[in-house]
């Protein structure tokens, strides 16, 4: 019986546990060399279960699809600023190029849009203001002009008559002093001669009253010349007048586009220069019409003193 049981374990282990010094050591269960497989297997295990949750197997399917340009999300930002007044699209719509997402209300602009035209709407007013202004002079020049060649013409007529006259009344009045002396000196001599002086002097007056109803056309060329004098003066004043309301529109023209040019340099510079030009140019055709005006004074004057020469030439032919 015992050798029976001896038999069941091998002679090495009988060894072992017959020294009670070697019961306090392990049993050595698996031997390293059985590590390996174990392993071997555990690292294939792992593997395995990874690649079974990350791992994938591409698989080939048949089916049917449309083909689409790849999307992505972008933002954007208006180019100005303003209100946004219509929106053409939701979330999650697909945007195309060139499509119309939205309507700014740019009220900036639009303020500054209608600043600008209200500026062109008072400068094209003013433009045009000057224009007709323009115009005007000129129509008032031309007829300025035209009435000057006709005064100057009924000037020169009336200067070619009055030498004329001048001259026959001159002669008148010495041929009247001859014929007196002479008479004087026949009424002395006899009286036959005194018959022929009286018939003379009968002649002699009715020179001088020829003379006399020459002179008398004198009031009415004062009366043509004062007349002429008094039309030109007042056609100077008109135009003196239309002038001075053109250079309000001119002088106002002028500071508006200084500041214009000054300020926001909306226009240029030449512009700037010929509105001042123009304002020149006006106030010196006020200098000149105000000279002219003193020149009709003068030949006022004139007018005046010749005629009181005429009417003081014909008192003394009364008078003799």
């Amino acid at each position: 019986m015992q050798s029976k049981q001896n038999k069941i374990f091998s002679q090495e282990a009988l060894d072992r546990l017959s020294s009670p010094e070697q019961l306090d050591q392990m049993m050595q269960v698996v031997s390293p060399k059985a590590w390996l497989p174990l392993s071997t297997i555990g690292f294939l295990i792992v593997v395995a279960g990874t690649w079974s949750v990350l791992g994938r197997i591409p698989l080939t399917v048949n089916g049917q699809g449309v083909l689409i340009q790849p999307r992505r999300v972008v933002q954007f930002q208006a180019p100005s600023n303003g209100q946004l007044m219509k929106l053409n699209i939701k979330p999650g719509d697909v945007v195309k190029k060139g499509q119309e997402i939205g309507t700014i209300d740019k009220y900036d602009i639009k303020e500054q849009l209608a600043q600008e035209k209200a500026k062109l709407v008072q400068l094209q007013g003013q433009n045009q203001d000057a224009n007709r202004l323009q115009k005007q002079q000129i129509a008032l020049e031309l007829r300025t002009l035209k009435q000057q060649q006709t005064d100057l013409e009924e000037s020169l007529r009336r200067e070619s008559v009055a030498p004329m006259l001048r001259q026959q009344t001159i002669a008148a009045l010495e041929q009247k002093r001859q014929s007196l002396e002479e008479s004087l000196r026949r009424e002395q001599i006899t009286p036959v001669l005194r018959q022929q002086t009286l018939a003379a002097l009968g002649e002699k007056r009715q020179s001088l009253e020829e003379s006399l109803r020459r002179e008398q056309i004198t009031p009415v060329l004062r009366q043509q010349t004062l007349a002429a004098i008094a039309e030109k003066r007042q056609s100077f004043e008109q135009r003196k007048q239309q002038i001075i309301s053109l250079m309000q529109t001119l002088q106002q023209r002028f500071e508006t586009r200084s500041r214009l040019f000054e300020e926001e340099g909306a226009i240029s510079q030449d512009v700037v220069l010929q509105a001042r030009r123009e304002f020149l140019d006006a106030q010196t055709q006020v200098s000149d019409i105000e000279t002219q005006l003193k020149e009709l004074d003068v030949q006022k004057t004139n007018s005046e003193r010749d005629y009181l020469q005429n009417l003081n030439r014909i008192n003394e032919i009364k008078n003799n």
